[in-house]
Parts: C-alpha cells; structure tokens; sequence
C-alpha cells in the first residue's frame, strides 16, 4: 500500500490461480482508518514488542478478549490463533501514548 488515499485489492488465490488474467468485479469497500502492518520474526519477538510500550491484562481479562477475537476471526488456524492470543494479553490503549 502507498501512501493513505491508496488502494488495498484483496484476490482469494484459488481464483487466481484458475485464470491467466483477473477480472474486477463485485462491491467495493473503502477502509475508514488506515492500516497497521508490523510483522515479526517469532511470538516471542512479538511479544517483546508488546510488552514495551503496553500494559499487560489479568488472567481473565485475556482469555475473555482472546475469545472474542477468535470468535470474530472465524478461523482454526494456529498462527492466527497465537498472534490473537498474544495480541489479546496487552492492553493497546494504554500503549497508543507510549509510541
């Protein structure tokens, strides 16, 4: 992505890889905030990242928000399930002022 009015196509790869050219088609949908992208090497790596400028949650309060993140991702997959798991033991608004 370039700069902020720029576009995000998404391609489920299936369909892209049955056909030589990609047809344009369907709803279009504009983002109304901007995009985060950090990657990580490893969990640890990203749970260091975390923990520097955020405030861990109890317990409780992390499975409750893992669940809620899980629900709403729809998704088996571990890695997705490690990095909301990770993503849901820090507290990201206390963190915003830290940066």
């Amino acid at each position: 992505m370039g700069d902020e009015t720029g576009e995000l196509r998404l391609f489920h790869r299936r369909h892209l890889l049955r056909r030589g050219d990609v047809l344009v088609q369907g709803t279009v949908i504009r983002a109304q905030h901007a995009f985060r992208a950090v990657t990580f090497a490893s969990p640890d790596e990203h749970r260091q990242y975390l923990a520097k400028g955020t405030a861990p949650h109890s317990s409780l309060r992390r499975l409750l928000l893992f669940l809620s993140y899980a629900l709403g991702a729809r998704t088996l997959d571990a890695n997705t399930l490690r990095y909301l798991w990770i993503e849901a033991g820090f507290d990201h608004a206390l963190g915003a002022s830290a940066d």
